[in-house]
């Protein structure tokens, strides 16, 4: 018979062993979120707040370029609660230019970046849910001016947006088109 004792030593040796083996352990998540917005394991820099009526969330993850693994666990967990991929950009519905969903990862350079010129890969998603909200997902790397894959820092960042304020946005950015449509 194993005494309780030998069990107890068991239990907080495989306990000690196992600790070096566990990568990460990512901050605490308060469950007053949107359960659109996903925080991934071994997260930095999380921020979270509200803004005009969204709900808004941004960390970075260290992971290299094209950043499979990140974007998967996303659009599973996504999928796994009834959320679809939009073939579009949400604001502008008849535009799939920008969804990433259908075109991949785009490159741009960016002269707002306080270290000089930087060139940007982004990664850019909306997910619909059957209620007309929208969550949108941007994934980007910030590299140097000759676009070389040589980062592993990946930002994330995550718009939850009801439906409401979708379709309000929509007209808003409609309009805008109009008046200043050229002539």
């Amino acid at each position: 018979m194993v005494s309780r004792r030998s069990t107890i030593f068991f239990l907080l040796f495989a306990v000690v062993t196992a600790l070096p083996y566990h990568t990460c352990i990512g901050p605490v998540w308060a469950s007053e979120h949107p359960d659109a917005l996903l925080l991934y394991p071994c997260a930095e820099e999380v921020w979270s707040g509200k803004r005009e009526g969204t709900d808004q969330l941004t960390y970075h993850v260290k992971e290299w370029l094209p950043a499979s693994g990140v974007i998967d666990w996303i659009s599973a967990k996504l999928w796994s609660e009834n959320w679809k991929p939009l073939p579009y950009d949400s604001l502008e519905p008849n535009n799939a230019s920008v969804a990433s969903q259908v075109r991949g990862w785009h490159s741009f350079h960016s002269f707002m970046d306080p270290t000089g010129l930087a060139c940007v890969q982004q990664w850019l998603g909306d997910w619909g849910d059957s209620s007309g909200n929208v969550v949108r997902y941007t994934f980007r790397y910030k590299l140097p001016e000759d676009c070389a894959p040589e980062s592993d820092d990946l930002e994330v960042s995550a718009v939850y947006i009801p439906a409401p304020l979708l379709k309000r946005a929509q007209e808003d950015f409609e309009k805008f088109k109009q008046e200043h449509k050229a002539p």
